[in-house]
């Protein structure tokens, strides 16, 4: 494995890449929009985490993610058959299981504010992994708000995630704090008329009310600043 750190490209990359030896993953991947300060020329195009895998080694780490992933669940199901343990508990072990899944699944951003709710909740006192995602608070919208962890550091009861830039990422948003988009659950979340969102690189605005449609398909137009 060769993890190559954060990347620039004009190119939006893949999130997986396969070559006939090779796999590449990038990982948070965000655009970016710097203008030209005059002493150092601008940029307009992504930022990511990229790492490089051999093909078989690729293989391997992902079976023995499945093989983890197996175990749980039919230690989770197995326990249920049994009238000796309690409801609480069986529940309490499926909601680790899906807390396990979710970060295993290493997904986009936009995909996982959809499911915020079966993150993590962040805890004091915890070593955190540079990478993983956990849950703290709700955002302006009243929806749990997700953090990246930027860095690996052991949380403290003082420097909750947001109240330090420096460990935690907020997700959601662009770094200019424009929300990304993500698909509505109904009428509840639909975005509004003027709202902005970002998607796909592109900044948008809501041109109706209780707009649940993806940018580019009905309802938006291209944002210009």
């Amino acid at each position: 494995m060769i993890d190559y750190g954060t990347q620039r490209s004009t190119v939006e990359p893949l999130e997986l890449e396969l070559t006939e030896t090779k796999v590449f993953v990038a990982s948070n991947i965000t655009s970016v929009n710097e203008p030209d300060t005059g002493d150092q020329p601008g940029f307009t195009g992504y930022e990511f985490g990229l790492v490089e895998y051999d093909k078989d080694e690729y293989i391997k780490l992902q079976a023995e993610k499945n093989k983890q992933v197996n175990s749980l669940m039919n230690a989770i199901l197995g326990a249920s058959e049994s009238s000796t343990v309690q409801p609480e508990f069986i529940a309490a072990q499926m909601n680790r299981f899906m807390q396990i899944s979710v970060q295993a699944a290493s997904l986009d951003d936009d995909v996982a504010m959809e499911i915020a709710d079966l993150y993590e909740a962040w805890k004091k006192d915890t070593r955190y992994e540079a990478d993983k995602i956990l849950k703290y608070g709700v955002n302006d919208e009243g929806e749990t708000q997700l953090y990246r962890v930027i860095q690996e550091h052991t949380s403290e009861e003082q420097n909750t995630p947001d109240k330090v830039p420096a460990l935690y990422k907020k997700i959601g948003f662009e770094g200019d704090g424009t929300p990304i988009w993500t698909q509505p659950l109904g009428a509840t979340d639909a975005y509004q008329k003027n709202d902005v969102v970002s998607h796909k690189g592109q900044k948008w605005i809501s041109t109706v009310d209780n707009n649940v449609w993806e940018p580019g398909v009905y309802g938006w137009e291209v944002y210009e600043q």
